[in-house]
């Protein structure tokens, strides 16, 4: 498939079972009850291996138990992946925090500083967050299609998959993912300009809508190098 079909195929996949985006919705909604967010986790990663086994419509919640443990899997290796870029951007809003004015000329001389060096911090772990991901998508799709944590952190496995896409293919294909995902976060955002309505609108519809175009997308992105 080209870059064109990929998205294609992903923006249509939701809209073959609406009741199943709903029903993610509803997942969303609970999600600050903890125990939902595995289930989206692993709801994730079920469609990532769904879509492997040939299936062309979003899968069904069902198989609650094993959805929960694959959930705490991506969990696990999400921590992994990121840690690193989320300490550096933590870093960095904690001086932001720490840069409060002063009147006096040391005061706020050492005050920009701390908010220079906040700030390169914080761009230093977006950066890096940034080309993780690169590597934690396909790290993420391995793991679901072999069923083994273990596959995401095979780094040589990882890159040949890559290399079989083709670098200049897989970087193009991310580009594109991420100004779909933003177009759909500035669609949400408008949406919940309406009281009320808009939010359960973004919860049940666009959030969930976003996710499972998401996962399709990476897994058909994987499908190609292997």
């Amino acid at each position: 498939m080209d870059i064109g079909e990929i998205f294609g195929d992903s923006l249509e996949y939701p809209s073959r079972e609406l009741k199943r985006v709903v029903a993610l919705g509803i997942v969303f909604l609970f999600s600050i009850l903890i125990i939902p967010v595995f289930l989206l986790l692993g709801y994730a990663l079920r469609i990532i291996r769904k879509t492997m086994e040939g299936e062309n419509e979003p899968p069904a919640f069902d198989e609650l138990g094993a959805m929960f443990v694959d959930g705490l899997k991506y969990l696990v290796v999400g921590i992994i992946y990121f840690l690193i870029p989320w300490i550096l951007i933590g870093m960095g809003i904690m001086s932001a925090i720490a840069s409060i004015p002063s009147y006096d000329l040391m005061g706020l001389g050492a005050s920009t500083i701390t908010i220079l060096t906040g700030s390169g911090l914080f761009l230093l772990g977006v950066l890096v967050a940034i080309v993780i991901t690169v590597i934690a998508n396909i790290g993420i799709a391995n793991m679901a299609h072999k069923g083994e944590l273990g596959a995401a952190f095979r780094f040589g496995e990882i890159l040949s998959i890559i290399g079989s896409i083709g670098w200049g293919k897989y970087i193009v294909w991310y580009i594109v993912l991420i100004v779909i995902a933003m177009l759909f976060l500035v669609v949400g955002v408008l949406v919940q300009l309406i009281p009320l309505l808009g939010a359960i609108v973004y919860i049940l519809l666009i959030g969930p809508y976003l996710t499972m175009f998401q996962y399709r997308a990476i897994a058909l992105i994987y499908r190609e190098g292997i």
